[in-house]
């Protein structure tokens, strides 16, 4: 399974990565163009950018990163 970035706003930019490190510059990216962009990995939400009402792009959430083997059932610990 891939690590994808989605933004809702703009389907066609919605991109998949091996590596999770390689999302979040795009994810932050297609924020600051779109509104708002999403991490996953498969159907689990690793964390999202989204703009605020001071006009900054500041994570919304996120989610520790999850590695393949250990599944979707650690994801809803997030960082605090």
């Amino acid at each position: 399974m891939r690590y994808s970035v989605h933004c809702p706003s703009a389907p066609f930019e919605n991109t998949s990565f091996v590596n999770l490190d390689d999302c979040w510059g795009l994810c932050l990216d297609l924020s600051e163009q779109y509104g708002y962009a999403e991490v996953r990995y498969g159907e689990c939400l690793m964390g999202s950018y989204g703009s605020y009402a001071n006009g900054g792009y500041k994570p919304v959430s996120f989610k520790k990163d999850i590695p393949p083997s250990m599944g979707i059932a650690n994801a809803n610990e997030s960082y605090n």
